[in-house]
């Protein structure tokens, strides 16, 4: 079980880290294309562009890790928000929750119709820049430390003796998030996050409602990684923490591949 856990978390990890790679690829393909990426008559001043979907993921943007969005916790107490027990790090006071299957979809729809042009793409990027709020960078904080403490309480069940479980060690200790500058967070940050806080509690649930999950849930649960690993990569100049955990893709894909 712990081990399924620990392939199951994996995916995001690795879909973002991949995305990440594909976003330098799709970068140099756009220099190369020049104008042809946008649209001729908005860049030429002759149409304005609309950018009805990337006010509403402003406005969704600011309400996450704020009100209910967010659980109080206490340092040294214990939170089972992202679906299995975990020791509340020394400070934190404050995480982002995840989100339930209506606000999940408004938020995966409303980024899937941002992204839908090229034109309100990059005003999605622009948009996403924009600071977080005082109230989001304390959400923000405390949830990074507490998904930290997640992955060292899975890494805490391994056995570093055995070969296997000391190669899933290794890989799972490069899968924690710097901790961030409180200051140079901004909405993007907040939205990868939530989307992340998201998956790892889909995942967790996967694995706990049965000992052998379904092709189905796996696929599902793929595919929303895939989503959020396109929605990190597109968002990579308006975040400020790296998401990508410092991974070495060819490395986590030789110890997969190799049995761990």
């Amino acid at each position: 079980m712990k081990k399924m856990f620990v392939l199951v978390l994996l995916v995001p990890m690795l879909t973002i880290a991949f995305i990440s790679c594909d976003a330098d690829m799709r970068s140099n393909l756009a220099g190369f294309m020049g104008n042809f990426d946008g649209n001729v008559y908005v860049e030429s001043g002759l149409v304005e562009a609309s950018i009805e979907n990337v006010e509403a993921v402003k406005t969704l943007a600011t309400s996450l890790g704020t009100g209910s969005g967010v659980a109080s916790v206490s340092g040294g107490g214990t939170t089972s928000e992202f679906g299995t027990s975990v020791t509340v790090p020394a400070g934190v006071t404050v995480i982002l929750i995840p989100q339930n299957d209506d606000d999940r979809s408004s938020l995966n729809n409303k980024l899937a119709d941002a992204i839908a042009s090229p034109d309100e793409e990059k005003a999605l990027v622009e948009a996403m820049k924009n600071p977080a709020t005082s109230e989001q960078q304390t959400a923000v904080v405390g949830t990074v430390a507490t998904f930290n403490a997640t992955l060292q309480s899975v890494i805490d069940d391994l056995d570093s003796s055995d070969e296997n479980d000391a190669k899933v060690i290794e890989l799972l200790e490069t899968l924690a998030i710097p901790t961030p500058d409180a200051e140079g967070i901004t909405q993007g940050d907040v939205v990868v996050l939530q989307m992340m806080a998201n998956i790892v509690k889909t995942a967790v649930e996967t694995i706990e409602s049965s000992t052998d999950p379904t092709d189905d849930e796996l696929i599902a649960l793929a595919a929303d990684a895939s989503f959020t690993a396109l929605i990190a990569g597109k968002l990579t100049d308006s975040t400020s923490i790296d998401f990508s955990g410092q991974l070495s893709l060819q490395s986590l894909l030789d110890s997969y591949n190799s049995g761990t």
